[in-house]
């Protein structure tokens, strides 16, 4: 079985990311999986010679325009959009953990005032902040979830001011500030496979750093669990931290990385992964119904076209 491994053009210099590639590599080859490792530049051109020979695509970045493409040329793609569009996006994202009542901490979603500055309507914001029961110190971070973003820790109404002067009209977020343990499920084949402590990393780039924990029992992987299927993704990373005995859930991510994890647990993490996509990713009867078909029809006719018009030289 043939699959592409997509990655991030500009993290081809990660160390550990380097190794997690090589991990994906090692366990798909152990399972009968083949993985063409391909970076976001080349993706596309690959894909567009050898798409009958592949079973599916792994996409380990944050990209909806080759989401869509990859699924166009009729591959079940890992990380798709819906995915994308709700763990990349803390105002989805809160959506979809409030429709099965999964606990999280207080969330104010800025309103996207349309290109006018933030930082004009400071009273009215600071208000709608406290409406909803969240005090300083509070935690501000970008809507769009990058990979990693703890966010802004703001003390007081100077620190906030600031803070919308640099970000001007981009949409954020303010989350209530939790001081307890934070911890990292690791949810993959439908089941929660094991809960570490984590401890941010001291410098940018550096990995975080895991330790087993007392909180690792049946309530808390259950809450993984429920997270990962509100949000339709098969496997992921999510966050938590504890505010005393009660897990509140911070983030989801599907970029899912095992190197660490098995390294402390001896668990076959990644093996859970692969095996999932496996059984499940596979071309035949992907289709559900002649729309989608059409769908991805026109997909790749406009992939054709932005070729012609855009060839390289």
């Amino acid at each position: 079985m043939d699959a592409i491994l997509i990655y991030n053009f500009a993290k081809k210099e990660n160390e550990a990311f380097r190794v997690q590639l090589e991990a994906y590599l090692e366990e798909g080859k152990r399972i009968g999986i083949h993985f063409i490792p391909k970076d976001n530049v080349e993706a596309l051109d690959y894909i567009g010679f050898h798409f009958k020979s592949l079973s599916f695509a792994v996409l380990l970045d944050y990209d909806l325009y080759l989401a869509e493409a990859l699924e166009g040329f009729g591959l079940p793609v890992f990380n798709n959009v819906p995915t994308q569009l709700i763990c990349h996006d803390q105002g989805l994202l809160s959506l979809s953990l409030a429709a099965l009542n999964l606990p999280m901490p207080r969330l104010f979603v800025a309103p996207d005032l349309g290109g006018n500055l933030y930082v004009n309507a400071f009273e009215y914001l600071e208000q709608q902040i406290e409406a909803r029961g969240i005090s300083y110190p509070y935690r501000v971070k970008l809507r769009s979830n990058a990979e990693g973003d703890l966010g802004t820790l703001i003390l007081n109404p100077l620190g906030f001011h600031g803070y919308l002067e640099a970000i001007g009209s981009t949409p954020f977020v303010v989350k209530e500030e939790i001081v307890g343990p934070h911890l990292v499920g690791y949810v993959a084949n439908k089941k929660c496979l094991c809960l570490l402590e984590k401890t941010p990393a001291k410098k940018a780039g550096e990995p975080d750093l895991l330790t087993k924990t007392s909180y690792d029992n049946r309530f808390n992987r259950a809450l993984c669990l429920k997270t990962v299927q509100a949000v339709g993704c098969p496997a992921a990373m999510v966050d938590l931290v504890m505010m005393g005995k009660t897990p509140l859930i911070l983030n989801v991510n599907p970029f899912i990385r095992t190197v660490a994890a098995e390294h402390l647990t001896h668990l076959p993490i990644l093996n859970n992964v692969l095996l999932f996509m496996k059984r499940n990713y596979k071309k035949k009867g992907f289709y559900e119904s002649a729309e989608l078909r059409r769908r991805h029809q026109r997909i790749r006719q406009s992939i054709e076209i932005l070729a012609k018009r855009n060839p390289k030289h």
